[in-house]
Order: C-alpha cells, then structure tokens, then sequence
C-alpha cells in the first residue's frame, strides 16, 4: 500500500486519541517525560515523497502531522514508520495486540493518463494487528484491515524487521508483504469497459486478489533527549500478481513504488487533574 498519509488521518486519530483520555478530568498538566503519571504524547511533523497514487509512475510530495499516544506506565517501545496509526488494548513486551487504522492515498482521473477512470477517494483502513518480538532484535507484525472509506475490501499487511539501537541512534530494516482480496484489488487495479473505451492506453481488466506487492523499509530513528526525535525511511514495494498485470500499472504506471520520508517528533508528558 502507497506509503503517502496525510492531515486527514492523523486528525483521525487524534480524535481517537481524544476519547480514550477520561472525560471526568477537568484540568491537565504538561509535565516532563519521566514524571508523567497518565499519558506519554508524541506529535509528529512527517513529510514524503512517492508514488502520486498505488502503482503509479509519477511523484510528489506531501506533509502531514500525527500524534501518538501510550500510557505512563508503558515504555516507549520500537514502531516502524509505516505501522499506521496502531493502539496496543493489551499485551506484553514480546507480544501486543490491539487496534490499527492505515490511510490510503487517492486517485484522481484529472490526470491525463486516468482520462475514463473513476476517481478514487482518500480511503481508511482499519481492523486489528498482532505484533511478536521471537527475539530481542527481531519484530513480526500482522494485521487484518477492512477499507470503511474509499475502499471496502479486505487487506493484510506482513512485516519483520531487524533492529537495533546504538547510542541516541535506532536502526531498523525488514521484508514487507501486501496482501487484498477481489475487492480491494479491483478498487485500484481494475478497469472497467467504458474506461477501456475512453482512455486508449487502457484495456477493461478484473483483477483478482492475493499478494498485491513485496518490499522492504529501512529506517534510522535519532534521540536528541526525552522531548526531540528525528527519522528518516525509505520504503520500496514491487507489485505483483493482478496488480502488476493491471493496465493501470503495465501502460500508464510502474511496478515499483518508492517512498522517502523524514520526520520530527516532540514528546511530553500529560496528567490529568482528576475533581475529587
């Protein structure tokens, strides 16, 4: 799936976050990392440079903001740039399970080259994720998301990565594995008659699901203190199967999908005053 979130999402999620915090607290109060008794919050500046939409040739860029949220109690653990908006419900440190949304980038058919396509609309993803370190270094995560915007397929995304901190610094590197059922694949990859009649470089095409693409990211995260973070990623993914045939992607796109991205993160901690 295209690596290129935006604004949409990450206020998505705040409005999650929101909600989670008790709504009985009438004050709260910024307070240092390691005091903090409730919430650790991390808010994120992100920009990205990839695919225009998934399986396209063309690119550009994009910034969005984002935010994260744990409990005081919990310890800041490894997250990948491309782990999407995940939330742990219970679990431990070797083994976590929770809830995951994933933004998808859109599709616009003002582009001459989607000319009798129908546009696709920004789309959410979201279902649940297991995640399992087997070893101190590595990390296995698997989740299941169904589309509630811009798509209604089912999806899965597979992921390991090696990682290892040295100093202030964090590297990490991992395969990715991107899977979607008939629905989602058609969403993105199918072409119907009247866009084939339409648009020439194109021919009517009904994609069928399975595995959608093989990658790999490689990321480096750096700690100048509790409060500031920075990173920096490159994710490429190799579409294959239905959608490597898609028309869409032999005539007017590329099978190889690169994203480049970079980030800074500020982290506080949030206490709330709670009326006795």
């Amino acid at each position: 799936m295209p690596l290129k979130p935006c604004a949409v999402r990450s206020l998505s999620f705040a409005a999650c976050a929101a909600a989670l915090l008790p709504t009985a607290a009438p004050a709260q109060e910024v307070v240092a990392v390691d005091k903090a008794k409730d919430w650790v919050v991390t808010i994120t500046g992100n920009g990205a440079w990839g695919s225009s939409y998934w399986g396209a040739k063309s690119k550009d860029w994009t910034g969005f903001p984002s935010i994260a949220l744990r409990q005081a109690d919990q310890p800041a653990e490894f997250e990948a740039p491309d782990d999407g908006f995940s939330f742990a419900l219970f679990g431990n440190p070797g083994l976590k399970v929770g809830v995951v949304g994933r933004y998808m980038a859109g599709r616009y058919n003002s582009e001459d080259d989607l000319q009798g396509t129908a546009s696709i609309p920004w789309g959410l993803n979201v279902g649940g994720f297991v995640e399992y370190w087997p070893m101190p270094m590595i990390r296995t995560r698997f989740d299941v998301l169904h589309g509630v915007k811009g798509n209604y397929g089912w999806s899965s995304n597979i992921e390991a990565d090696y990682v290892q901190p040295w100093n202030k610094f964090t590297f990490s590197l991992g395969p990715r594995l991107v899977l979607g059922d008939d629905t989602t694949t058609d969403t993105y990859f199918g072409v119907n008659e009247r866009a084939a009649f339409v648009n020439p470089k194109l021919t009517a095409y009904d994609p069928s699901g399975g595995i959608t693409s093989v990658g790999a990211l490689a990321a480096v995260n750096y700690e100048f203190d509790d409060n500031w973070s920075t990173a920096g990623y490159v994710r490429y993914d190799r579409l294959v199967g239905s959608a490597a045939d898609s028309p869409i992607v032999k005539n007017i796109g590329s099978p190889n999908q690169v994203v480049v991205g970079m980030s800074v993160s500020y982290t506080f901690g949030l206490d709330l005053h709670r009326a006795n």
